[in-house]
C-alpha cells in the first residue's frame, strides 16, 4: 500500500459485509465492472432512442420527398417501408432493454442496500444507480470530494468483499 492507501484507511470505516452466494456471470467480472453495467444498459438504451428517432425523422422527409413529382428511380426499395421496419424492431428492442434494465437495477440496488455500512451504501446507490458523480454525491453527503473518493474506494472494496467479486 501507498501512504495514501494508509491514510484512507484510516479514514473511513471499513465494512466487510456477508458473504453471499454469486449467480451467472457476477463471478467473471469485478466490482466496479459490475456496477457499472447499470450504466452500461441505459447508455445503450439512450442510443437506441436516438437511433429511433433519427429513423423516424428520416421516414418524414423521405415520405414527404416522396409525395411530389414522380421520378423514375432503378432500384424499386421501399425506403419509408424498410424505416419504418426498422423503427418497429427497434422499439421492441427498447421495450426488451428497459425491462432487462429495470431487473438489473433492482438486483444491483438490492445488493448495494445489503451493505452493513450505511455511508458506503448511500455513496455506491448515488454513483451507480442515480449516476451522479462523486462532486455531487459529495455536495448531497455533506462531506469533501476528497473524503468521499476515499470512501468510494473503500466501499467497493466492501462490495467486492460481501459479493466475493475478483480484486
Amino acid at each position: 500500500y501507498s501512504a495514501s492507501d494508509v491514510y484512507r484507511k484510516r479514514k473511513c470505516r471499513h465494512s466487510d459485509g456477508y458473504a453471499q452466494s454469486i449467480m451467472g456471470r457476477e463471478n467473471e467480472m469485478n466490482t466496479r465492472q459490475y456496477l457499472e453495467q447499470v450504466q452500461d444498459s441505459d447508455r445503450k438504451i439512450q442510443n437506441k432512442i436516438q437511433e429511433e428517432y433519427r429513423l423516424r425523422l428520416l421516414a418524414t422527409s423521405i415520405s414527404s420527398f416522396s409525395n411530389g413529382d414522380k421520378v423514375q428511380t432503378s432500384g424499386g426499395k421501399d425506403r419509408v417501408g424498410d424505416a419504418v421496419t426498422r423503427i418497429v424492431e427497434l422499439q421492441q428492442e427498447i421495450a426488451s432493454d428497459v425491462k432487462e434494465l429495470a431487473e438489473l437495477q433492482m438486483k444491483v440496488s438490492g445488493d448495494i442496500n445489503d451493505m452493513e455500512n450505511s455511508m458506503y451504501s448511500s455513496l455506491l446507490h448515488k454513483r451507480y444507480i442515480e449516476f451522479k458523480n462523486l462532486v455531487t454525491v459529495a455536495d448531497e453527503m455533506g462531506y469533501s470530494v476528497q473524503h468521499i473518493r476515499s470512501c468510494h474506494g473503500k466501499a467497493i472494496e466492501a462490495l467486492r468483499k460481501q459479493k466475493h467479486f475478483e480484486s
